[in-house]
């Protein structure tokens, strides 16, 4: 089931130990992905961090610096920011939404007969 890396083309296996010396990665074969745990034994519950790349490489590294619990603040942070500007965009759309709403209302009591409106794209 969990195949343990020593050697791999980029030596990632050997250059994770440089960020934490405890570092151990293995391919899980039931779930097809590359794991990184603190212990030789995976099945012991060490998972440190599921690699999100198909391939090991220097994002990998990447990755592991980012998600070291030394850098919590930072990516609280980026969590933060990126929420804020989800959460702008949404509102932007639903503002958009009202305005346009409000141009086909007004242009529905503008008529003297019924409007039915289509789903054109005549307010989009």
């Amino acid at each position: 089931m969990y195949q343990k890396v020593t050697d791999d083309m980029f030596c990632i296996a050997k250059r994770l130990k440089t960020i934490d010396s405890r570092y151990q990665v293995f391919f899980n074969g039931r779930d097809a992905r590359w794991e990184v745990h603190t212990d030789a034994n995976p099945c012991l519950q060490t998972l440190a961090f599921v690699v999100p790349y198909d391939v090991l490489d220097e994002r990998t590294l990447e990755y592991a610096r980012k998600t070291r619990i030394e850098n919590s603040d930072e990516t609280e942070r980026e969590v933060h920011a990126h929420n804020a500007e989800l959460e702008h965009d949404f509102t932007e759309k639903v503002e958009n939404c009202g305005l346009v709403l409000a141009d086909m209302l007004s242009y529905a009591a503008e008529q003297n007969e019924p409007v039915t409106f289509t789903g054109t794209n005549k307010w989009f």
